[in-house]
């Protein structure tokens, strides 16, 4: 019976086509803000519904340019973003976050400052992957 309301769920969330989407298609949609994220020369996709997001890293946009896996370019944005005191779940070039889904009025306010914390570890990623590139070259 549970495998039922599973398939059916699924069946529902991918008729409404909203699990993935292009970055620039979609940025404002997922996240709601502006911070210049999906500008981002290392953001391919950003793809979630609501507050849940998932960030996707590849080199120039491009879903067949990856950065090399030794970089490990997803870990060096989840530490930028720990050393501004935000916690991200990271899986290799990719980065998944959520929000707590039960907020307090204070608490909603606080979203707005994970998001500038997300912008600033952005900037520093990139600042480190510029470094990374020049010492391949």
């Amino acid at each position: 019976m549970a495998q039922f309301y599973i398939k059916n769920a699924l069946q529902k969330w991918h008729q409404r086509k909203r699990y993935s989407r292009p970055c620039q298609a979609n940025c404002s949609k997922v996240l709601g803000w502006n911070y210049g994220i999906c500008n981002s020369p290392i953001i391919e996709e950003i793809r979630g519904l609501g507050m849940i997001t998932g960030t996707e890293f590849t080199n120039n946009k491009s879903p067949t340019d990856l950065f090399p896996a030794e970089w490990g370019i997803g870990t060096i944005f989840g530490q930028e973003c720990q050393k501004r005191g935000m916690l991200v779940r990271v899986a290799g070039d990719a980065i998944m976050m959520l929000p707590t889904l039960i907020m307090t009025p204070r608490e909603v306010g606080e979203v707005d400052e994970l998001m500038r914390i997300y912008g600033e570890a952005l900037k520093a990623t990139e600042v480190r992957v510029a470094e990374l590139k020049s010492k391949r070259n």
